[in-house]
């Protein structure tokens, strides 16, 4: 799954890259380097008379069709190979499709974080969106496509976020497009794509830092149990044992 990523461009270039304007207004800045469910992020999707639109979407889907008496659950990934076959998808597959706007995801390998960047630029994930009544109001949250991974990213994980080309994304973002045509975007994304392995952010507006290709993380504590009467063990870190007093 994915389930950080990094949002670093320019409000203009993003304006520029996506042929799209910000609503209800561009922000001064939009740098965000550890974005997660939950978070506000920004999404492409088309708006009256065929104009692209970017707007901020909670990232965190509840399936327009959830039962109301239920506590409603907030779905992140969504995988191709099922978003047309269940019914928490299926309509927003095929009638509320967006696309998330990223400069970069990450994923995690032996404790380390790995950044995958596409070429430098900002890219497009393929996305669906919906909306939930919420006290009065409404709740629109999105929901990222995932997919079997290319060779890059199959060395650090077994999914990959669905990167779409340029040259898609019209068709994605199009109503009239159908899952015959849409299906077969869903696939592992054959261009330019980097990783390197960096530090956890300090915070959301702070960039991690790059890290040696041969980093390796520190072994996690382990949390012991010294043999005592049965009862009153306690668990120590660090390998040590504690002594009876």
């Amino acid at each position: 799954m994915c389930g950080r990523y990094i949002i670093s461009s320019d409000p203009t270039d993003l304006e520029a890259r996506f042929e799209s304007d910000f609503h209800p207004a561009r922000p001064e800045t939009f740098a965000r380097y550890d974005v997660r469910p939950t978070h506000q992020v920004p999404i492409v999707s088309m708006a009256t008379q065929n104009k692209r639109v970017i707007t901020n979407l909670a990232w965190g889907l509840i399936p327009s069709d959830e039962n109301e008496g239920e506590t409603p659950r907030k779905h992140t990934n969504a995988r191709a190979d099922t978003i047309d076959f269940y019914g928490c998808f299926r309509q927003s597959f095929r009638q509320r499709r967006c696309l998330m706007i990223a400069d970069g995801f990450y994923e995690w390998r032996d404790g380390v974080r790995h950044l995958f960047r596409v070429g430098g630029l900002p890219f497009a994930i393929a996305a669906i969106w919906d909306s939930w009544p919420v006290d009065g109001s409404t709740y629109y949250g999105c929901c990222l496509i995932t997919t079997d991974p290319n060779p890059v990213t199959a060395a650090i994980h077994n999914r990959m976020p669905v990167i779409l080309r340029p040259d898609q994304w019209a068709a994605w973002l199009n109503p009239n497009s159908t899952p015959s045509e849409l299906l077969p975007m869903l696939r592992a994304y054959g261009g330019e794509l980097s990783v390197r392995k960096v530090t956890d952010p300090a915070d959301d507006r702070t960039p991690p830092e790059l890290l040696p290709d041969d980093y390796v993380a520190a072994p996690k504590p382990k949390v012991v149990r010294r043999p005592t009467r049965a009862g009153s063990g306690r668990r120590v870190r660090g390998g040590g044992v504690e002594r009876a007093a």
